[in-house]
Formats: structure tokens, sequence, C-alpha cells
């Protein structure tokens, strides 16, 4: 068996050995990127953007030292967002104790109020008891009537503490109801575009699968992305992802569900069978490729972008994993048709 270590002492092979693990170490970082928004889509900031620059500078580095503090950065990149991660978690924590405590308070304020009116029935109960024993006609008659208008007054009295007590409530549920489907929305949309986040777009394709109607999907990839991010910065790319998923979801219809698979690719899940997908995403990738003005640092500048796009239609016992598969084969076949 030939030896590991005689096979990289070799200055070719320990490059290349090198390349593979500084791309392997690129790639960790983009994935856990991409992995921690997905998780906290609400705690953004720049992370992916910087994590990716602190892997350029890993791969940049020619020395052990070098290396060694672009490493130091990534650790406190991570635990900077880690600590932010674990700020809005307890944020939204607190925000739902809130509510609990709230609707506690509401209810021990309703009880309070029947509590009240309870004595005061007890009381006119006692009293109507008494009047029963009168002989007087008179005095019965007086009696009577100033306990019918207690009792009508404590009706409405009740009646006015219920509504109001009924009102804050509505009132407090109707505030945290907002607060929630917020939450919601931000949970299921991508923070950099706004379209569908990867989770969302997973399970819209598992409701489908469900539902048994025919669907099929687009895989988009725009093609050269990555050299503009690397000649033009993250921020040109941000506005580029930016502008292209406003026009893509411009030209969806309402039935399309549009979502960002992640980095440069964006996933259309589309009723229909792919005869008529076809038709449909050729009719896109008119519309959205072409030149776009972005925002760089030199000031604006514009670019030019192409899309590929892999098509793919469910059949009955097609897993979503495999319908993606299939989707991203034949974008993969027409990026190569294009070189």
């Amino acid at each position: 068996m030939i030896s590991l270590k005689r096979y990289i002492d070799t200055e070719h092979t320990s490059a290349t050995l090198l390349r593979a693990l500084v791309d392997a170490y690129q790639t960790t970082l983009a994935t856990t990127a991409a992995s921690a928004l997905q998780a906290c889509p609400s705690v953004e900031g720049d992370l992916e953007a910087q994590l990716t620059a602190l892997g350029q500078a890993v791969a940049a580095a020619d020395t052990p030292e070098a290396i060694d503090a672009a490493n130091t950065r990534v650790i406190q990149r991570l635990e900077h967002w880690a600590g932010e991660a674990g700020d809005d978690l307890r944020k939204k924590t607190a925000d739902v104790k809130e509510l609990l405590v709230t609707l506690a308070h509401t209810a021990a304020s309703v009880a309070a109020s029947d509590a009240e009116h309870v004595i005061r029935f007890d009381a006119l109960t006692a009293r109507l008891q008494r009047i029963a024993t009168l002989g007087d006609v008179t005095e019965l008659r007086s009696a009577v009537l100033a306990s019918a208008q207690e009792l009508r007054a404590s009706v409405e009295s009740l009646s006015r503490s219920t509504r109001a007590s009924l009102k804050e409530l509505q009132t407090e549920i109707g505030t945290y109801q907002t607060k929630l489907e917020a939450a919601e929305k931000l949970a299921a949309h991508d923070p950099l575009t706004g379209l569908l986040n990867r989770r969302s777009v997973e399970l819209t394709i598992e409701r489908r699968i469900l539902r048994g109607r025919p669907f099929s999907i687009g895989l988009i990839d725009l093609d050269g992305f990555k050299g503009i991010n690397d000649r033009m910065g993250h921020r040109a790319g941000d506005d580029l992802l930016r502008q292209f998923s406003a026009d893509l979801k411009a030209n969806a219809r309402p039935t399309d569900a549009v979502g960002r698979w992640g980095g440069d690719e964006f996933l259309v899940v589309v009723d229909g069978a792919s005869g008529d997908a076809q038709a449909h995403f050729s009719r896109v990738a008119s519309w959205v490729a072409g030149s776009y003005t972005v925002d760089g640092p030199q000031g604006t500048l514009k670019v030019h972008i192409d899309v590929s796009i892999g098509v793919s239609e469910w059949r009955p016992g097609l897993s979503s994993a495999k319908l993606v598969e299939e989707a991203d084969a034949r974008m993969y076949e027409r990026k190569r048709g294009r070189r």
C-alpha cells in the first residue's frame, strides 16, 4: 500500500490538496451562512457576505499566521451571530409570555367583575325574599319597584362591564395576532429578496404532492453571477438579486409559488404538466434575462444576466427531493450547452 504521506509529499499533490481543503472550507462557510439564515431568517445582518469575504481571505492567505487570523475572525463573526439569534429568540419568547400574561389578567378582570355582580345579585335575592313576608300592599309595591330598578341597573352594569372586558380582550388579541402574522411572514420569506425562502418552497411542493394534481417546478440559475460578485462586490450582487427577484415575481402568475432556493438559484412551482410549464418558463427567461443597473463600489454599473432553467414534472410516486434533483440536472444541462 502506498503511504499517504509519500503521496502528498510531492509539490503538485500538496498544492492540489491545499486547494481542495480551501475550497471545502469556503463551501462550508457558505453552507453555514445559508443554514443560519434559514434557521433564524429575522437575524440577517451581513453574515453571508462576511463569511464569504473571510473564506476568500483564507484562500488568499500565504502564511499559517494569516490563515489563523482569518479563522479567528470567522469564529468571532459566528459567535456574534449566535448572540444576535439568541437575543431574537428571547424577544419572541418574551412577546409570547406577554400575550399569555395579558390574557390571564383579562380573564382575572372578568372573573372579578362577575364576582362583584354575584355579590350584588345575592343581596338582591335576599331582599326579594324579605319582601315576600311583607303584609302591606303599598309597602310591598314600593319594595318590588325599588328591587326591579336595582335589578335592571345591575344587569346593565354587568352588560357594560362584560362588553368593555371583551373589547379590551379583542384589542389585545388583535395586537398580538398582528405581531404573530408578521413573525410568520418573516419566517416564511427570504430576507434579502422578499421571496419565499427554501423551507416555504419545500412545504409548497409537499402540499402539491399531497393534493395529487399535476404540477411542475422550474429551477432557475443566474449564469455568471459569481463573476459579478467577485468583480463588483457583494453589494452589487445583492442589488442584482433583489432586482432579479422583483422581475421574477412580477412575471409570475397568481397561482405560482416563487422562492429563493439558495445563493443565485430560484425555484418556481407552477400548476400543470411540463409541456405548459416549458412554454411558461421560456417566456419567463425572456422577461427576466437581460441588462440590469446595479449599485457597485464605483457607482452604478450595467450588467447582463442570462438564466438557465431546468423544468421537471411531478409524477405519482415521485418524491420532492427527486423532483428537484431532476430539475437541477436539466438546469445544468442547459448551462453546459451555453458554454
